[in-house]
Parts: structure tokens; C-alpha cells; sequence
């Protein structure tokens, strides 16, 4: 039995990413999971403050603890030390970006199994479009790096989310909004706080967004190079895909099929199954 110890919330996204849809994949494969604990036992952030005595409590009865690591909180007076904790008592730790593998390998000694987020969006294919319409989409965490740069767009913004930034249009977060606020959308912009703890972040907003056809520009992250989306000023991004509406389309066309092979549940889902099957044990029912 495998268990994710997590709360079963479909509006957080890493409970989306990171259990639901690695959980149906394996089961699809014969695995045996569940929320809760089992056999083995995936922790995911800090959803739980006792995760680390439940863990202790696992492995004393021949249980195998896996931490799933999201978020840089290495720095964070507030989680630190859960974090340092589960990591020490991890059997494998799995990490959602290179660059987090890295940062736990700097603050633990720790090696880690680096696991990408799947996407759960249809694809659709992009069109030509001038930056009218311009989606924000996202935690409400992240709202301080867009309502650092909504005063100079001059653009029409939608904010989807579940709260909004003044200068914005604004839409209450859920699957169904998300699919309506694709539809109106021109581009996605995503602004990124140029801190420790945001360049940690996992590709899912984007590749979300190029799923559903849309252009990204984005500020630079490590996670979000290399399917040729603009990187750089989010004004100056703008600016572009109005002048560049032709190429935009084609990179879009080229970043899904890139997608389609990175971030596929099928593909993220083998990858949960090589994880947990490394040196512990999965009973296939």
C-alpha cells in the first residue's frame, strides 16, 4: 500500500500535481494507494505539523517514509526545521525541480529523485493573438510580483486566483474559471520574485498555460527555460508578441509537443513508479 500523507484539496495545486494525478496513474498500473498512510508513505511540504513523529512512528514499524519537496523553506524561520527533520528520516526524498534537488543537496547532503509536475489540462492549439487580454493566474503568494508590474502594462489583466490585485480583472479560482479565463486570454504572464525561494518553483504554470495554446512570458526561473517562451521584461514580452504574433504561435506549437513528452501523468506516473520502487518496495494488488 501506498499512502500520501496530504490534504486531499483540489484547489492546491501541489495536492493536484504531486498526489492525485501520480496516484490514478499507478493505480491504473495495479499499485495499491491511498491518502493516508500505508506501506510506504509519501509526505508532501508541511501539510501536517507531526509529520515528523508520524514518520518516526512508520519506521519503527517497518514502514518507508518518502519526502516529497515542493518549496524552498530551508531559509524559513517558520518550516526549517520540519523540513531538516523529514529529510533526515526520508528513506528517498523526491524534489519537483532540478534546482530544488540542488538546494537540498547544499542544506542536507542529501541526493534526490527529481520528479516534474504533470499536466492536467487538454490541449489546444494556439492562434494569433495580440496582448489585450493578458492572464495572471496562480496562488495568491505570488501576487506581489504581478502588482509590482500592473501599473506599467497598460494592458487588460485577469487576475484567477483566489483573490485579486487592485488595477485588475478578477475571477474566483476553480477548474472551470480556469478553462474561461483560458478562453479569453491573449497571453499568460508570469512575474516571478527574483528570490531563493521562487526560483525553487516547479514549470506547471506554464506548461498549463501552452497546453491551452497560450504564449508565456515569464521572468527568468530555471524551471521555466528551455520551451521558448519569452523570458526577460514582462513589458518588453509584451511588446514582442505583438510585433512576432506568427512566431509566438510557433513556439507555442513547439513547446506542447516538448509537453506532451516532459509532462505527460503517463510519463510523471512511470517516473512516481521508478521513485518508489528504487530501493523499497510497492505490492501491486
Amino acid at each position: 500500500m501506498i499512502g500520501w500523507r496530504v490534504t486531499p484539496d483540489v484547489k492546491i495545486a501541489s495536492y493536484r500535481y504531486r498526489c492525485m494525478i501520480p496516484m490514478r496513474e499507478l493505480k491504473k498500473s495495479g499499485v495499491d494507494c491511498q491518502v493516508g498512510v500505508g506501506d510506504v508513505t509519501v509526505f508532501s511540504k508541511h501539510f501536517f505539523k507531526d509529520d515528523p513523529d508520524v514518520a518516526r512512528m512508520l519506521k519503527k514499524h517497518g514502514g518507508e517514509v518518502v519526502y516529497d519537496i515542493c518549496d524552498d523553506h530551508f531559509n524559513n524561520p517558520k518550516w526549517e526545521k520540519h523540513y531538516r527533520q523529514m529529510c533526515e528520516l526520508a528513506d528517498r526524498i523526491v524534489t519537483a525541480s532540478e534546482y530544488l534537488a540542488e538546494r537540498v543537496k547544499q542544506e542536507t547532503g542529501r541526493d534526490s529523485v527529481v520528479i516534474t509536475d504533470p499536466y492536467e489540462y487538454p490541449r489546444v492549439l494556439p492562434k494569433q493573438a495580440k496582448s489585450e487580454n493578458v492572464l495572471w493566474f496562480g496562488h495568491h503568494s505570488n501576487l506581489q510580483a504581478l502588482a509590482r508590474e500592473l501599473p506599467r502594462l497598460n494592458r487588460t489583466v485577469m487576475v484567477c486566483s483566489s483573490k485579486g490585485v487592485d488595477g485588475s480583472k478578477f475571477m474566483e479560482w476553480s477548474r472551470e474559471a480556469m478553462f474561461r479565463a483560458f478562453v479569453w486570454a491573449d497571453v499568460v504572464i508570469i512575474p516571478v520574485e527574483d528570490t531563493e525561494k521562487k526560483q525553487a518553483k516547479s514549470p506547471n504554470r506554464l506548461v498549463e498555460s501552452v497546453r491551452q495554446g497560450k504564449y508565456v512570458i515569464h521572468n527568468p526561473l530555471p524551471a521555466y527555460e528551455g520551451y521558448g517562451m519569452f523570458s526577460g521584461d514582462i513589458l518588453e514580452g509584451l511588446e514582442w508578441i505583438d510585433s512576432n504574433q506568427e512566431e509566438a504561435k510557433e513556439s507555442v506549437l513547439r513547446a506542447q509537443d516538448l509537453i506532451e513528452q516532459k509532462h505527460s501523468p503517463q510519463t510523471v506516473g512511470k517516473q512516481w513508479m521508478e521513485a518508489l520502487n528504487g530501493d523499497l518496495h510497492i505490492q501491486r494488488a
